[in-house]
């Protein structure tokens, strides 16, 4: 009779996983419930201490039934997510302070290469002295056209600026699909926004005497970025700098959507494909050389770990880039002392640091893709099925089969076998790209709202051209003799490169406009778990969670382009400039009204590209000055469309007042309206008075106070976000 020994849990193969899984579960849950436990950061520190040392004395002092490994995992896990919470709000805390009401003058330090336009500098400020001091913000700072050709109007990385402005916190727009904003700016750091209109800034004379070392590498960055810049323009420059030294600001938006529609947007991005090459070159060179010196080769793995952190700071330390820079120190240690550096241990060793370090990380989405990719080529390339020759190479190199080509390629140096191995490693190229790329298609189609199905056949042609391009950049930047004649073959591959993702995105289907319901993402991720527990342990029982968990997402991404999926609402916007109302009726069916529609309409343009479409609804049609239909009521800013009647007034009243004023559940007061609110109750009896984002500072405390002195309840969209009114009780698109 066969008899079947129990499985090993992965916590016990991996005990770091049991660490950092409810590590990230408490840094979830102190995001979603921050406003509870804002300013209990010491609290939370308690609790988790308190529950660590009372699970211990229970072990202790009673009986057997505390002394169990469930009820060690359980106080672990307890302790240690209240310490992910607590890091959370502490952090969120730091980046949330109060700010002054009213324009105030500061004085900061730039921190990195000013972007912008003819009109406009966007910068990022780290202010100092006073109570905001190392607080970061984003400043606008309006070109002076009369001093457009001076050297002090040009700001650079490392000036001190001085500037008068009203600092705002950040504020979601709470528009419907639209990228959240501020929380994308809250997790790089930045503490608020500021407009400085020219004339109310200025660039310090004197320089200050003790720049930052981040601000040294910045400007070292900018260094080779211009070294690039005298051999290459356009989009060769943008892919080049963006590729080597993660400096995007010179890639444009045509670039950046053809990566982006080819499934290759990582190559952009420094992250461990990156890294990997570069820590392959290395060690093709040391295993050679130190093969039966340990001490040299431990010596020169640390020369080589030194260098990948220096090249990390270099690019400004993203998280993908730091994950992978963790990983890799971790595996050429171990590796030095024979030990098994490819796991899932390193990566939730690397997550760990990174999330306590800034726990707002978890939520990034580049730190999100790049966890995911390791884990899917870790979990994934193992179990598939491997060719013959691969599986004799591996007899003789076990680890081929254990870590991806870009680990492998050069490692050995054994180059007398490279025609029987490069079988092997293509075969691997292969196996590495589609675990990455099944892994993370869904969060890609859930963030990004695209889908590339060609993103498996452009990976395999153009990550064999990201070797010679990276290896020849190094040589360019080290050996300045050596550039024009470097410059011509980087130019040349850098065109091929282009030429072949153009030829991808060409082809039909190469790019599909989708987004999958969060459903339908947190679906196909239990069912790859429980497929890879299936195809690990043998039981039927994971065979058929996996089954009906692989049903459900499908069945989920469906119902997702159904028409009856988008409810009946009634939205407000919430946009600076203009006011915009949004009719639902179905998918096929809404109308957007605004004083100005084709200036909205033009606002609302990356709402079109990055919600509309993806989720199948139809552009809305614009509305002119009146339009009366059966289930549809618009004239002069009146609107009554499902049961719901606005009253929007973005100008000054005219006409006879009414004998009683009409009723209407919502009075938006947009810009334009510059009476009282008393004159506008004389023709409106609202349920709720609406303050629409178009309006200035000024009208907007005048009327915030006047609707509090005449009872009525206040709706401000610039600070609640876009205002959302369900006319049924579907889930909003």
């Amino acid at each position: 009779m066969q008899t079947y020994l129990p499985p090993r849990s992965v916590f016990s193969e991996h005990p770091l996983i049991g660490l950092v899984l409810p590590f990230m579960a408490g840094i979830a849950a102190g995001e979603w419930a921050y406003s509870i436990f804002s300013g209990c950061c010491a609290f939370l520190f308690v609790a988790s201490l308190a529950v660590a040392v009372g699970g211990y004395v229970l072990q202790v002092f009673r009986p057997l039934q505390f002394r169990t490994s469930r009820f060690n995992l359980a106080v672990v896990s307890i302790s240690i997510g209240l310490m992910g919470m607590a890091l959370l709000v502490n952090q969120r805390d730091k980046l949330q302070p109060s700010w002054p009401v009213g324009a105030q003058t500061f004085r900061g330090m730039i921190m990195e290469t000013p972007r912008g336009s003819s009109k406009a500098h966007q910068v990022e400020v780290s202010l100092t002295g006073g109570q905001y001091d190392g607080l970061r913000v984003r400043l606008t700072l309006m070109r002076d056209t009369m001093a457009l050709h001076t050297a002090c109007s040009v700001p650079e990385v490392g000036n001190t600026l001085l500037f008068y402005t009203s600092i705002e916190p950040l504020r979601a727009s709470g528009n419907p699909g639209d990228f959240d904003y501020a929380a994308w700016l809250r997790r790089h750091g930045i503490s608020g926004t500021g407009f400085c209109a020219a004339g109310y800034w200025q660039l310090s004379e004197t320089a200050a005497s003790h720049l930052p070392l981040t601000v040294r590498l910045h400007r070292w960055r900018n260094a080779l970025v211009r070294r690039y810049a005298e051999y290459f323009q356009g989009r060769d420059l943008g892919v080049i700098t963006a590729m080597t030294l993660g400096d995007k600001t010179h890639l444009d938006r045509d670039t950046r959507e053809v990566y982006s529609q080819a499934g290759v947007s990582h190559v952009l991005a420094l992250s461990g494909l990156h890294l990997s090459i570069l820590f392959a070159l290395w060690n093709s060179f040391l295993q050679p050389l130190f093969r039966c010196r340990r001490l040299l080769f431990i010596g020169a793995s640390l020369v080589g770990v030194a260098v990948l952190w220096s090249f990390a700071a270099l690019a400004g330390l993203p998280l993908s880039l730091v994950r992978a820079t963790i990983m890799f120190t971790v595996m050429q240690m171990t590796g030095c002392f024979r030990g098994h550096s490819f796991s899932l241990n390193n990566l939730a060793l690397a997550a760990f640091i990174i999330l306590t370090v800034s726990p707002q990380a978890l939520f990034d989405v580049g730190f999100q893709l790049s966890c995911l990719s390791v884990a899917g080529i870790l979990l994934i390339v193992p179990r598939l099925p491997q060719p013959f020759l691969l599986r004799r190479e591996a007899e003789r190199q076990p680890y081929l089969v254990h870590r991806p080509l870009l680990r492998t390629l050069f490692l050995t140096g054994r180059y007398s076998r490279f025609p029987r191995t490069a079988c092997c490693w293509f075969w691997q190229l292969v196996q590495v790209s589609f675990a990455a790329q099944v892994v993370t298609l869904p969060l890609v189609a859930y963030s990004f709202h695209t889908v590339a199905p060609y993103g498996l056949l452009a990976n395999l042609l153009a990550v064999p051209l990201v070797f010679p391009l990276l290896g020849l950049s190094v040589v360019f930047l080290l050996l300045p003799f050596s550039q024009p004649f470097l410059a011509m073959f980087i130019g040349g591959l850098l065109r091929l490169l282009d030429g072949v993702l153009a030829a991808v995105v060409r082809l039909p289907g190469a790019a599909l406009a989708y987004s999958p319901p969060l459903g339908a993402v947190v679906a196909f991720y239990l069912f790859v778990v429980f497929a890879l527990a299936a195809s690990r342990w043998r039981r039927p029982v994971y065979v058929y969670l996996a089954g009906i968990l692989f049903a459900v997402a499908v069945a989920l991404a469906l119902l997702a382009r159904s028409p009856w999926w988008v409810p009946r609402q009634v939205i407000v916007y919430n946009l600076h400039g203009t006011t915009a109302v949004h009719l639902v009726e179905d998918a096929r069916r809404s109308y957007l009204w605004s004083p100005a529609p084709l200036r909205a309409d033009s606002v609302l343009a990356p709402l079109r590209r990055n919600c509309w479409e993806p989720c199948g609804v139809a552009a809305p049609c614009l509305l002119g000055d009146s339009l009366v239909e059966p289930h549809l009521y618009a004239v002069d800013g009146l609107l009554a469309f499902g049961g719901c009647r606005l009253a929007i007034l973005h100008r000054p009243l005219t006409g006879k007042l009414p004998v009683e004023p009409l009723n209407v559940d919502f009075l938006v007061l947009a810009c334009g309206y510059g009476a009282s609110l008393h004159a506008a109750l004389r023709r409106y009896r609202p349920r709720v008075v609406v303050l629409d984002a178009s309006l200035t500072d000024y009208y907007r405390r005048r009327f915030a106070g006047e609707v509090r002195n005449a009872g009525l309840e206040l709706y401000d969209v610039r600070q609640k976000g876009a205002l959302v009114v369900p006319l049924d009780d579907r889930r909003p698109f």
